[in-house]
């Protein structure tokens, strides 16, 4: 028998008469809380809106008091029951996200609107008063306290920080953070004895959160009381103190100095380090008895009659290294001895000197009467506030002194490391992500010309072939640009002329260079419509400098590298535009390159010497250079353009646009390729914005020697 149904009565009639008119009384009810009636949702935004007013106006320094949104919701609930807390915060954190958005949407018009007015073609314009307007912008971007813990005001053009910037940061905002709270607590317990003084702990708290300039650290009330209550107001460690304390930063300062000279120290070398700097000392007998008392085998082993050692080994080793940060235990990696002996402290201080000493015999440059403090901008200031070395020497021709860095990339993005932009959304256990992308073997050398004033002059590109470049190449194809006028032409155009054969081994690049015609050639007029900046073939970008149009140009060469041939026609490509005019009154220009071995060819000596093919002097000649050798190594470390961060900000943007090439290929249901048609665009897109980051970061205009060691 199954269980007993539940007979179903009848609803009582009075109970639904009452429901049906309470029913009826809400939908007729007017007032804020009913926000499906348009009026009364007016109303309510109005009285919300006025609320907000009555506590913006309590604001001290852009700070509320505590307690401020609490007293003026008591207030106003008297003719208001049905305002809540909980509204005006919520009224309150929309208010902040849309003041955000705002913000991040005007800066980024404006730094838009900063790359469009400063792009390559107009670098002349380009000068330190629109890069301050750039720092004023990002400083007050960043200087926002909608945009703490934000990337929106990072500088574009710079990728990445400084190595081991965020881990300072991070460092000095808790020991500042850690002093706050000792002072607070310091503060507080001392009140504590006066009975006369009405201090509020979070009047306290909000002052000295204000002295600091912490004012949106959060510290909780119940951490200073436990700190009263415990009498611990500096938060003193309480845990076992190491009996090594009082020699561990002498070694820290050892381990430091001796990587900074090159002669490294193993692991097991720091701890017998460390055993001979406490042997014989009362360190050692402290040692014992620190080990006979908390290490259980050398406690067992005392009742024994057998002591401890007065030695520090593995253990101690693991707690020193977690201690002090400022050293760290990483694999040595093998270099050339060439390398390594030009790359010291010595040769570096020769070098600057000799090259400043030549700046001064040429013109370039005057010897300071006092030797002055200055930072990045050249201003003089104190010795703290300075970057690098004391200046002994101030640059008067700047724009006058060329420097010359190498970088490039290559078309097989199998090996591009990934980023950010990169991340996609994928299932949690599943497989990984990935996609298909080009792995052809193109690959080219970006060889950049800029002064030491901050302006861009000429752009090389150079690509590995072991032929001639053809009209594709030296033009490029950029598949994002509409074709202007009639006459479409999909595919590219193939050579002008007849292809020589090349019987070149090495050049894997030659089989996939030329597409096949496809129609009709387009006639003169349509090459000239489409060639251009931002058209379907656009060339080598152009720099702008003293009114002069410096098309860029395009070489290839067997190894991808620079060779002397190349410099020559660099240099001859400046002379006959008339870029650096002689004997105006002003010194020969000077170039300013690492003493690798293309520097040093007879044909590149002859030229920068007014000297004929065979070494004698060519009275027709007017074309001198001077040219200043630097360390053919460390380049890295006082080479304009030639940083970690700025060769990395090259090959970022190199990669965006190959990924934007791969995802073209693949809306076409095609294999995705980089090929050497590809590479003026490419270099194209990356030069524009690898040379902001050049601007910001080069050192020698200030000559302030800054080595990065």
């Amino acid at each position: 028998m199954g269980p007993k149904r539940r007979r179903r009565g009848r609803r009582n009639p009075h109970l639904t008469a009452w429901i049906e008119e309470k029913e009826m009384e809400l939908d007729n009810r007017q007032g804020p809380m009913f926000a499906g009636n348009k009026v009364a949702a007016t109303a309510r935004d109005n009285t919300l809106q006025t609320v907000m007013n009555d506590i913006d106006s309590h604001e001290v320094n852009g700070l509320l008091p505590h307690g401020t949104i609490q007293r003026v919701v008591d207030a106003n609930r008297v003719v208001y029951p049905w305002l809540t807390r909980y509204q005006i915060d919520g009224l309150r954190k929309r208010r902040l996200t849309h003041r955000r958005e705002l913000a991040i949407e005007e800066a980024a018009a404006e730094r838009q609107q900063f790359m469009d007015d400063n792009s390559i073609d107009s670098f002349d314009s380009f000068d330190s008063d629109h890069i301050a307007d750039e720092a004023l912008l990002y400083t007050a971007v960043v200087s926002d306290p909608l945009f703490v813990g934000s990337t929106v005001g990072r500088k574009k053009g710079s990728v990445g920080r400084k190595k081991g910037s965020t881990d300072k940061a991070k460092a000095q905002y808790l020991k500042r953070k850690n002093l706050l709270i000792d002072e607070i607590s310091d503060t507080w317990y001392d009140l504590m004895k006066d009975d006369d003084d009405n201090t509020a702990l979070f009047e306290l708290i909000a002052c000295k959160k204000y002295e600091h300039n912490l004012i949106d650290v959060h510290i909780p009330e119940t951490t200073i009381y436990s700190r009263v209550r415990r009498g611990n107001t500096n938060n003193v460690q309480r845990g076992l103190v190491s009996p090594m304390a009082a020699v561990e930063p002498t070694l820290c300062h050892l381990l430091k100095y001796a990587s900074r000279m090159g002669q490294y120290i193993s692991q097991q070398n720091t701890i017998n380090m460390a055993n001979e700097l406490i042997e014989g000392t009362p360190i050692a007998d402290n040692l014992r008895e620190w080990k006979e008392k908390f290490n259980a085998p050398s406690r067992d082993n005392k009742h024994s009659g057998i002591r401890a050692d007065k030695k520090v080994g593995w253990g101690w080793f693991a707690g020193f290294v977690n201690r002090y940060k400022e050293v760290t235990s990483k694999y040595i990696s093998n270099v050339k001895h060439y390398r390594k002996s030009w790359s010291t402290w010595a040769m570096m201080l020769d070098m600057y000197s000799m090259i400043y000493a030549l700046f001064v015999l040429w013109g370039h440059a005057v010897e300071l009467e006092h030797p002055q403090w200055q930072d990045q901008e050249g201003n003089e200031v104190p010795e703290d506030q300075a970057l690098g070395s004391i200046v002994k020497y101030k640059l008067t021709h700047p724009d006058l002194i060329l420097t010359m860095d190498e970088t490039g990339d290559k078309g097989d993005q199998s090996e591009d490391n990934p980023t950010r932009n990169n991340k996609v959304m994928c299932e949690t256990a599943g497989a990984p992500p990935t996609k298909g992308c080009a792995t052809n073997n193109t690959s080219w050398t970006v060889q950049g010309f800029t002064t030491l004033g901050g302006k861009a002059i000429l752009a090389v590109v150079i690509i590995k072939k072991g032929s001639e470049c053809n009209f594709n190449e030296e033009y490029g194809y950029d598949f994002e640009a509409d074709w202007v006028g009639e006459g479409e032409q999909p595919c590219l155009l193939g050579e002008l002329r007849p292809a020589e054969d090349d019987d070149d081994d090495d050049d894997d690049n030659d089989d996939h260079d030329e597409l096949p015609l496809s129609g009709r050639l387009p006639t003169q007029e349509q090459m000239n419509a489409n060639m251009g900046r931002h058209r379907r073939y656009p060339g080598p970008i152009s720099c702008l400098y003293n009114g002069i149009t410096i098309p860029g140009l395009v070489f290839s060469s067997k190894g991808g590298g620079v060779t002397p041939q190349i410099l020559v026609e660099s240099l001859k490509h400046l002379d006959r535009l008339g870029v650096y005019p002689r004997g105006n009154g002003l010194p020969d220009p000077a170039l300013l390159v690492d003493g690798h071995g293309s520097r040093l060819a007879p044909v590149f000596v002859a030229y920068v010497n007014n000297l004929q093919p065979d070494l004698t002097p060519d009275p027709m000649a007017d074309h001198r250079w001077n040219v200043a050798l630097g360390l053919p190594y460390a380049t890295g470390i006082w080479q304009v353009g030639d940083s970690p961060q700025e060769n990395g900000a090259f090959k970022h943007y190199s990669r965006v646009k190959k990924t934007q090439i791969r995802e073209y290929y693949a809306e076409q249901k095609e294999t995705p390729h980089i090929r050497t048609y590809d590479v003026v665009p490419i270099v194209n897109f990356a030069f524009r914005r690898y040379v902001q980051q050049l601007f910001i970061s080069h050192h020698w205009c200030s000559p302030s020697q800054l080595i990065a060691f």
